[in-house]
């Protein structure tokens, strides 16, 4: 329909201006990481569901809403999980969340056609959906500052809830790829699939950097260094093979030129405490975006290209 179309070319231009605003995203994320998920475990459909909803509120300046569990994928429970602002019981007729229902996809009045905006109670309505396409939850949103309901809301809101609802299956989800590689650390393997899932639904890409470090009597101090020039959000797995050290480091919401400037901090540094650059240190950098292939597999390339060439 008309309506679906605009909705889906309004997110295929999300797609594009996400990639403009990854540092703002990356706080946000960090502090989702930090301070709810690390609550949100348990059988409950949506686990730390009020401290999710704060952190919701607090980031996208939502001032009435609700987080609502799945009876079935098109039926919410009537009864929030979680609540702030004196939200209303669930208006289950209304237009917007059957649409958001229907279309499974961020939904905002401006999708609607007519009387149908001005008889909605709801701004926004928001699946929680899985990259399983699981929808665990429904967001909706009665009220929220009028110069909030922008690009940039939508934007982090999206994320966000990508994040969040991929974390309630990220365990099972990260079996495969732990299968395929058990040494990878149980967070490393979860973080690359909720990353995946964000860059293959927003645009936004995460990449993987890996360092193999050969061998020489400054092998020890040149990794120590380059492992304190981690970011604050970035995950490492670190591996030994041989005499050759390993670091693979996942940067979330990082694309190329993030990628780039980071190699030339590192060979930077090099030059500065060294006086080498990589060839010199005997380093070989390889990376790739983590959304271009089939996550596990992905994984598992980029450390069999680090034990080839090494």
């Amino acid at each position: 329909t008309q309506r679906l179309y605009l909705q889906r070319l309004s997110h295929d231009r999300l797609e594009q201006s996400l990639i403009n605003k990854p540092v703002t995203l990356r706080d946000a994320l960090l502090k989702l990481r930090l301070f709810v998920l690390e609550r949100a475990h348990g059988n409950e459909p949506l686990p730390a569901a009020q401290e999710f909803l704060s952190f919701l509120a607090q980031f996208c300046q939502l001032e009435v809403a609700a987080l609502h569990p799945m009876q079935s994928r098109k039926q919410p429970h009537a009864e929030p999980a979680a609540s702030i602002g004196g939200a209303q019981n669930l208006q289950a007729d209304d237009p917007l969340l059957q649409f958001a229902l229907e279309s499974q996809m961020l939904s905002h009045v401006q999708h609607l056609e007519g009387d149908q905006a001005q008889t909605s109670r709801y701004l926004l309505v928001a699946p929680i959906k899985t990259s399983l396409s699981q929808t665990r939850g429904l967001l909706v949103v009665e009220r929220m500052p009028f110069f909030a309901l922008n690009e940039e809301t939508l934007q982090t809101l999206t994320v966000l809830i990508a994040y969040y609802a991929d974390h309630l299956i990220a365990a099972d989800a990260a079996i495969p790829m732990r299968e395929m590689l058990p040494d990878c650390p149980e967070l490393f393997a979860e973080e690359v699939l909720k990353l995946a899932r964000i860059e293959k639904d927003t645009g936004i890409p995460s990449h993987i950097v890996a360092l193999s470090v050969g061998r020489s009597g400054r092998q020890k101090d040149i990794y120590a260094m380059i492992k304190r020039m981690q970011r604050t959000l970035d995950l490492v797995w670190e591996m030994q093979e041989g005499e050759i050290k390993i670091m693979l480091t996942l940067m979330p919401l990082a694309g190329q030129q993030a990628v780039e400037g980071y190699l030339a901090r590192v060979e930077a540094a090099l030059q500065d405490q060294f006086g080498v650059d990589f060839v010199g240190a005997r380093i070989k950098p390889h990376h790739s975006s983590v959304g271009v292939g089939h996550a596990p597999l992905l994984v598992q390339d980029i450390v069999t290209t680090c034990r080839i060439n090494r």
